[in-house]
């Protein structure tokens, strides 16, 4: 049995889990139930698996508004003592929540995140970037892959990108695909202060069957997010060949293995460091992409 649970508004949605569900546990009289996105109810009939994919509101609570900060330690809370079995979708997200929701380590189980994306399969085809210059000829670009939340840290690989651009006077571009949400105003001010208008392309939200182009022809992939629980983006990346810079910590670091160019994603200097050595480093780009889609292929559904 399968419930397809609201995700907005909030209310709708917490009705749901504290209502609809118990009640649908007891009329089925379900064995055990699995619980996929975090939460689970107060109050259930039946044994129960919870999948708790982050602790965002313990591990940067000033990126989530109050309200919303308090309403998800309460709930995760609750969830975590409740379950039966935690499952966790890395190493370092389980070390977060046995420590932020005093949780035995016996309890929580890691089972990684999978990828569907076949090894190479998008390599050949050829993706224009919709920014050209005046003869026809098509730049070369890193790309970015995700939403456009805080933890991201969007704001210094702009600054990195900057840095690269104006020292080694490199043609090429910065490509970010990802949902234009509330993190988007404020990326395009960067962008402005930093006079890299037409050099870095916003190009919103892509379906996962559109990536595809776009991953295979980049000509290296940038995650130098501040905390992930997993990363599947890097996996992405690495299995159409393209090789990866990411964060030296967390999960980030956990998946990428020794496969990705690992920087402190606080500091702007190391991003574009790594990001001039794999576009002129011909030998250490080809290793990262070789350990890439070996990497990738440990993670392949």
């Amino acid at each position: 049995m399968i419930c397809n649970v609201p995700v907005k508004p909030l209310t709708i949605r917490v009705l749901y889990e504290q209502i609809i569900l118990p009640f649908l546990a007891r009329k089925n009289k379900i064995d055990i139930f699995h619980f996929p996105a975090n939460i689970s109810p107060f109050v259930l009939s039946c044994p129960s698996v919870l999948t708790i994919h982050d602790t965002c509101a313990f591990t940067i609570p000033e990126m989530i508004p109050a309200v919303l900060r308090q309403y998800w330690k309460i709930m995760l809370r609750s969830s975590a003592q409740n379950a039966n079995l935690i499952i966790a979708v890395s190493r370092s997200s389980k070390e977060d929540i046995v420590r932020f929701l005093g949780i035995s380590k016996e309890k929580v189980q890691v089972i990684y995140h999978g990828s569907e994306h076949q090894i190479l399969e998008a390599r050949g085809q050829n993706y224009s970037l919709s920014e050209q210059n005046e003869a026809g000829g098509r730049f070369p670009y890193i790309l970015w892959v995700g939403k456009l939340f805080s933890h991201k840290n969007l704001p210094r690989l702009l600054h990195a990108f900057a840095k690269l651009i104006e020292t080694s006077k490199m043609k090429c571009r910065l490509v970010i695909c990802g949902m234009r949400s509330w993190g988007y105003s404020p990326l395009v001010k960067t962008v402005k202060e930093l006079g890299l208008q037409g050099k870095v392309i916003f190009k919103g939200y892509v379906p996962h069957n559109k990536l595809k182009p776009i991953y295979s022809n980049a000509c290296l992939f940038a995650f130098p997010s501040l905390i992930e629980t997993f990363g599947l983006p890097i996996l992405e990346a690495m299995s159409y060949g393209v090789p990866v810079i990411t964060s030296n910590y967390g999960a980030m670091a956990e998946i990428a293995g020794d496969a990705a160019l690992l920087v402190d994603p606080y500091s702007v200097d190391e991003i574009a460091e790594a990001m001039h050595r794999i576009l002129t480093d011909e030998t250490l780009r080809a290793t990262l992409i070789k350990k890439g889609l070996k990497q990738a292929s440990f993670y392949s559904l």
